[in-house]
């Protein structure tokens, strides 16, 4: 008797402490959030979500730049200015100062409008983008990265062939992001004509092309023929010029090699270490770089230098002859 009454007792303890304990309510899921608002002639808007704040950031981002048709990667840097509201769990309004790289493309002074927690590693955030501030951004930049560019060709006038590559590489890469931005500027104003900033860029991608087809290599060939015959044949498949005499604009490829023999299981064996070094018309070492390749072959030693060219070749494929001959353009 006495155990069935306690036996009782403990079941009514245990239906009581479930009826008492708090169930966990999901967060309430905010009218922006179900219903974002719609982008305007003067404003866009997105609503992206992330693991954290600022992955729901990026997400929006991303959602309002594809209206642009890109591609959006976001990078974040710089601190946050917060102007509070008078609860600012859902009125704040967060002015970011946050850079967002866009397939190298920067988008800045976005706002966060709204953001929130709904639920473990479940961010929500509503971004707005102002469309005339947008594009007026972005053409500053477009117009000082010329600015730029224009002011490192004047300084790269005194400069040798080899240098002036190596500046006009630079500005390209410097310039890489303005084509998606001009993409950009008239997507957010299609009176906008791009035409003088596509000529000046373009003008920069010329002086790259012909300074590459002045540049030209002479190849010293009196020892190891097969050898630098692969760096020959790498320079043509590249469309580098190879001359047969030199001039103001060659500069001078050439290859040294020191090996080992040796016999092990019937392989004839050569170890080879190959020297390379460049020097443009007035003697200056403007390229060097050393390889050991391992050659190997059943007949001859004859027969395993010709497997080191072999693999020289290989080599110059998949790295690229430049890289090679130790020459940074």
């Amino acid at each position: 008797m006495y155990f069935k009454l306690l036996s009782s007792l403990l079941s009514i303890l245990l239906f009581t402490g479930c009826l008492n304990t708090p169930q966990k309510v999901a967060p309430k899921k905010e009218s922006w959030y179900l219903s974002p608002p719609i982008s305007t002639d003067k404003t866009l808007y997105a609503l992206g979500e992330g693991k954290t704040s600022k992955e729901s950031v990026s997400d929006a981002l991303t959602t309002l730049l594809s209206t642009l048709n890109l591609t959006v990667s976001s990078e974040f840097h710089a601190q946050t200015v917060v102007k509070e509201g008078y609860n600012s769990s859902k009125k704040s309004i967060y002015t970011n100062d946050i850079t967002t790289k866009l397939h190298t493309i920067e988008i800045s002074n976005y706002k966060i409008l709204k953001s929130k927690k709904l639920g473990y590693k479940h961010f929500v955030s509503l971004v707005s983008v102002d469309k005339e501030q947008l594009f007026r951004s972005l053409k500053v930049k477009v117009e000082q990265s010329l600015d730029f560019a224009q002011k490192q060709e004047a300084d790269s006038k005194e400069k040798t062939l080899l240098q002036k590559i190596k500046e006009f590489k630079k500005i390209m890469i410097s310039l890489k992001s303005l084509p998606n931005e001009l993409k950009v500027m008239h997507s957010l104003n299609p009176n906008f004509v791009a035409k003088s900033y596509i000529e000046r860029y373009n003008y920069f991608k010329i002086q790259l092309n012909n300074k590459l087809e002045q540049l030209s290599f002479y190849l010293v060939k009196k020892k190891n023929l097969s050898l630098v015959s692969s760096i020959e044949t790498g320079l043509n498949q590249e469309g580098f010029n190879v001359v047969q005499k030199k001039d103001i604009y060659a500069l001078t490829v050439t290859l040294t090699s020191n090996y080992i023999d040796s016999k092990a299981y019937g392989f004839f064996i050569r170890k080879s270490t190959l020297d390379i070094i460049v020097k443009d018309s007035s003697g200056k070492k403007v390229g060097i770089n050393q390889h050991f390749i391992t050659g190997q072959s059943t007949k001859s030693f004859k027969d395993a230098n010709e497997d080191i060219a072999y693999k020289l070749s290989k080599l110059i494929k998949k790295n690229g002859v430049l890289q090679i001959l130790g020459l940074n353009l």
